[in-house]
């Protein structure tokens, strides 16, 4: 009668511990890396408001340098966000909207500058 126990609970750890290495060893997913890779990539390619730019200047910057910046990079404000001291600038000529963001991000009064991204929430 022991055997017959043993036999089953040594049978039942087998089928456990093969269970647990296939499913250890499941390749049809992406490791969790890749996946975040991908949510990256994913979210910075959605599309950005055509000839609009956030950008956030260092807090020891006067406003009279950042009208002078704005006018030199061929942009106008449209408005402050408020809180987090981003400036919402719309471009006044022809020139791409990462081309603007490259013009703003050298001068070094600038923290940063990007396009002004769409972002849908699913």
């Amino acid at each position: 009668m022991f055997s017959g126990i043993r036999a089953l609970l040594t049978l039942s750890v087998l089928l456990s511990s093969t269970s647990l290495f296939l499913t250890a060893c499941d390749t049809s997913s992406p490791p969790v890396s890749s996946m975040a890779e991908k949510s990256t990539v994913r979210k910075m390619a959605q599309p950005f408001v055509p000839g609009e730019v956030l950008v956030k200047f260092k807090p020891s910057v006067s406003q009279e340098r950042i009208d002078a910046i704005l006018k030199e990079s061929g942009t106008e404000l449209i408005a402050g966000i408020k809180g987090i001291g981003v400036q919402h600038v719309r471009i006044v000529g022809k020139e791409s909207v990462e081309s603007v963001v490259k013009k703003l991000s050298t001068f070094q009064e600038v923290e940063f500058a990007e396009p002004n991204f769409r972002y849908r929430s699913q």
